[in-house]
């Protein structure tokens, strides 16, 4: 049929050949390695616009940041455990330590905030 049957038609009909059939012939000329005749008429898919390469640059940019970050948390999540016991085990209170006079005198709350906070305080 040649090029006449991927042009468009007197009186603006269709042409003989779909744009998406003459695109799958298209396909299948150039797995045979040869090359299609007809890249004016029925081109491949269309170009992008200017600037998507800087869209797609950034959108690569921002997904291998995803990543890393995604990876940094995992790694976080990983030491948590232990995070929390070295936490727990600073913030408990040895109650020998307590003076009998703030044990009938103050909450339990006060006391763990007076002693831990000293201790806390030496420490640093």
């Amino acid at each position: 049929l040649g090029e006449s049957a991927l042009k468009p038609r007197s009186g603006g009909k269709a042409p003989l050949i779909s744009h998406a059939e003459a695109m799958r012939l298209r396909e299948m000329v150039y797995k045979e390695g040869q090359q299609w005749p007809y890249e004016h008429l029925v081109p491949g898919p269309p170009q992008p616009p200017a600037g998507a390469d800087l869209y797609l640059k950034r959108k690569a940019e921002k997904e291998a940041k995803k990543q890393s970050r995604l990876k940094e948390v995992q790694e976080a999540m990983a030491k948590m455990p232990q995070l929390i016991s070295d936490y727990r085990a600073v913030r408990k209170l040895d109650w020998a330590t307590v003076a009998p006079l703030d044990k009938l005198t103050m909450t339990k709350t006060a006391i763990r905030q007076k002693y831990l906070k000293a201790r806390l305080s030496k420490q640093q």
